[in-house]
């Protein structure tokens, strides 16, 4: 990367410093923010290919919708064909263990009307097994970052106890994190937001109604992400100093701190590298901040103002080398004893103010996600008085009143707001937790839009939730956004669109919209002449790509290069006079 595009990192400090009474031993903590920040949105060349594994497990009569998705999925695909790759995995033709391109995927999918449940149910050990199969295997030996796609109704899903699940999660490993998009909220969707939690992937809730657009835009956001990964194995080493080595010994603070970084983005690891920043994956853009205590203990504090020094590191890998790129930040920890007079009247002064609301913001939604995680995962429920999860608007509503009374940070801004000092606007949390409310209210439905609201603010990455969106949708970035706005405008290529309305899984799939039988005009002849020139060259890369033993796939595009160079033929024929 040029040296303006480069992973920054910053940090902000929650309180100035601490102030301590005199000759007072105490145990105390700094809070702090560190602020990862990727670059925008940058060149092609900077970016890092990714290859992506789309795990279909679609039973429920949506198969106009998904092809339509999935080749808008695979029109992306195409433009970089050379760089990125992808494939599918079917739980309909999983006993066919041929690598599948996803155009062959199209191709069969719309000539063979598949519409069956097996009798044991989908076991997505086996699916996912699979993907991560595909993804450590990778046949030309490039170098690129690896996603799972999982599509999925949970119309057929094995249900799987803890043991299950273990076996599940050893499987999956966390080297690939899984996007999930849950298709149908009548479910109980707690199996597939722990996979997205745990893979450090992401979890969106669907609609049901008007599925058709909900869903590829869904997947934009998604692959807006994706296709512009700037960094991978992200991570920040952070480590305290004191600035006084040889402080009186009677007046000093202690050299150990203890540093724990709260877990906002799920299971947070630490180890001798680092902390892992999210999946360790950044997009043009991203901004990731993590909350930071400081431990420590002083010790019979003098007149002076004891200092030390937070010194946060973030490593990551570019495009640019195989070595490890770096960004620091250093903050100033200050410690004053009360006999101070200077540091007193400064403290006094600083009382009247706020206390670093972005740094308490990110605070209060931690809060909000630890309860809301309780309050939603069945083995956590288990251990509250309730004995289950939370099922009715009623019971949501009465957890946000109650946080609001006993959060130790939240009741100080609700007291502070009542004091009309406006420390933080909670109104955006209220209308989304009373979203979430009324779909529980709806027919019990409600827990995917709260899982999908819980995953968003964990990642700090964009999902689709199901509720009622606001005029910007938390965390989408530049990319994001112009991937959504394609897929808004996408429409099918003509022939494609009189086949979709053809074929399907299900007899009464929504109809796609009607071709006009007006006559093209020459312009937009030669513009489809070129899109189509495009995509042969595309698939012909793909052609040559193809592993050994994917005889099947090479029919499929064979027939469909076939096609199109037919359809060329037609554009650029010289009409009789």
């Amino acid at each position: 990367m040029a040296a303006n595009i480069k992973v920054k990192v910053s940090g902000s400090l929650y309180l100035p410093w601490i102030l301590v009474k005199e000759k007072e031993k105490l145990n105390t903590k700094f809070t702090a923010m560190i602020s990862v920040k990727a670059p925008p949105s940058v060149h092609s060349d900077a970016l890092i290919p990714i290859h992506l594994v789309v795990v279909v497990d679609v039973w429920k009569g949506t198969i106009d919708d998904l092809l339509k998705t999935m080749k808008f999925i695979s029109g992306v695909f195409n433009e970089d064909a050379d760089k990125d790759q992808i494939c599918v995995v079917d739980a309909c033709e999983f006993k066919n263990k041929k690598l599948t391109i996803i155009d062959s995927w199209i191709t069969h999918a719309r000539e063979n009307q598949i519409n069956y449940v097996p009798e044991s149910g989908t076991d997505l050990r086996l699916l996912l097994g699979r993907a991560v199969e595909i993804l450590d295997n990778k046949s030309d030996g490039a170098k690129r970052a690896g996603f799972i796609l999982l599509l999925s109704d949970g119309g057929s899903q094995q249900k799987f106890d803890d043991s299950s699940m273990n076996e599940l999660f050893k499987v999956l490993g966390s080297k690939y994190p899984v996007h999930i998009f849950d298709l149908d909220s009548r479910h109980d969707p707690e199996m597939l937001h722990c996979i997205a939690k745990r893979s450090r992937g992401t979890y969106s809730s669907i609609d049901n109604s008007n599925n058709n657009n909900k869903l590829m835009e869904a997947v934009a956001i998604c692959l807006g992400g994706l296709k512009s990964v700037v960094a991978i194995n992200t991570r920040v080493r952070m480590s305290v100093k004191r600035d006084d080595t040889n402080p009186d010994s009677e007046s000093n603070i202690s050299s150990h701190f203890k540093i724990k970084i709260q877990p906002g983005d799920h299971d947070i690891s630490g180890s001798k590298e680092g902390f892992l920043v999210g999946d360790g994956v950044l997009y043009a853009g991203e901004v990731k901040d993590l909350i930071v205590d400081i431990n420590f203990s002083t010790i019979c504090i003098s007149s002076r103002t004891r200092s030390a020094t937070l010194t946060a590191t973030v490593e990551y890998e570019d495009s640019s080398s195989s070595l490890k790129q770096a960004a620091k930040c250093i903050l100033r920890l200050l410690v004053t004893g009360t006999h101070n007079v200077p540091a007193m009247t400064a403290y006094k002064e600083w009382e009247q103010l706020l206390p670093n609301s972005m740094v308490l913001q990110r605070m209060i939604m931690l809060e909000v996600l630890e309860k809301l995680i309780d309050a939603t995962t069945t083995k956590t429920a288990k251990k509250q008085m309730t004995g289950k999860k939370i099922t009715t608007g009623e019971e949501l509503r009465s957890m946000w009143r109650n946080l609001k009374k006993d959060g130790e940070y939240l009741k100080k801004v609700v007291a502070k707001n009542e004091e009309n000092s406006d420390l933080l606007d909670l109104q955006w949390i209220d209308n989304d937790i009373e979203a979430m409310a009324s779909c529980l209210d709806e027919k019990g439905l409600g827990l995917g839009h709260i899982y999908s609201w819980v995953s968003r603010y964990q990642m700090q990455r964009a999902t689709t939730t199901g509720l009622p969106q606001p005029t910007k949708t938390p965390f989408l970035t530049l990319d994001m956004e112009k991937m959504v706005d394609r897929a808004k405008n996408y429409e099918l290529p003509i022939q494609e669109q009189e086949d979709a309305g053809e074929t399907g899984r299900k007899n009464d799939a929504p109809q796609l919209k009607a071709v006009s039988e007006e006559e093209p005009l020459e312009g937009d002849k030669c513009k489809r002449a070129l899109e189509l020139f495009k995509q042969i060259e595309s698939r012909l890369t793909w052609y040559r790509k193809c592993p050994p033993g994917s005889s099947d796939g090479l029919v499929s595009i064979e027939k469909i290069i076939q096609q199109e160079i037919y359809e060329v033929g037609s554009l650029v024929s010289t009409p009789s006079i």
